[in-house]
């Protein structure tokens, strides 16, 4: 399973890929949205820490989400400024979660719920039916936890730094 930086370079080799092929022409907003994108699925780290529940891995990842987050952004381009291009925005940030899925199903077993409310769930070799969380321990998932949002802040910070000072000019 890739953590933030990991999901962060995936996303940016996608657009990379784009931009290279002349699909699209990607401008400061719409790499925000695919990067943020990138990361807004393990959203549910936040949660489960907040709420002590274990839903990693579960609606976040699924198509589900990448269409929900599609209608969240556009309809948020719309409450903002209706001048705003909420269909290229929502598309860029539904990428985003795309490519962070793409990543879980290649590297991580047991896969993630593609078609969640479905229980099966899909990976790069297969699907896993009925998939059954063993228990952690409570240090096994404290360590896990801060890794993974300590590695998430670093991420969030350098690359909004570089961004804001406009050190990415060129992605």
């Amino acid at each position: 399973m890739p953590f933030a930086f990991g999901h962060l370079v995936f996303a940016w080799l996608i657009g990379k890929i784009l931009v290279k092929t002349r699909i699209f022409e990607i401008k400061r907003p719409e790499w925000f949205l695919l990067l943020f994108g990138a990361l807004f699925p393990d959203i549910d780290f936040i949660a489960g820490w907040v709420f002590g529940t274990n839903i990693h891995r579960t609606f976040t990842h699924s198509l589900f989400m990448a269409f929900a987050g599609f209608l969240l952004i556009y309809f948020v381009c719309i409450v903002i400024d209706r001048r705003l291009n909420g269909e290229r925005y929502g598309l860029f940030f539904s990428f985003g979660i795309l490519s962070h899925i793409i990543a879980d199903m290649v590297l991580g077993y047991p896969g993630i719920p593609l078609l969640w409310p479905l229980t099966s769930r899909f990976w790069f070799f297969g699907y896993v039916n009925n998939y059954i969380w063993t228990t952690l321990t409570y240090e096994q998932i404290n360590y896990k936890l801060n890794s993974a949002i300590f590695d998430m802040g670093l991420g969030v910070l350098w690359i909004g730094y570089l961004f804001f000072k406009e050190k990415l000019k060129e992605f």
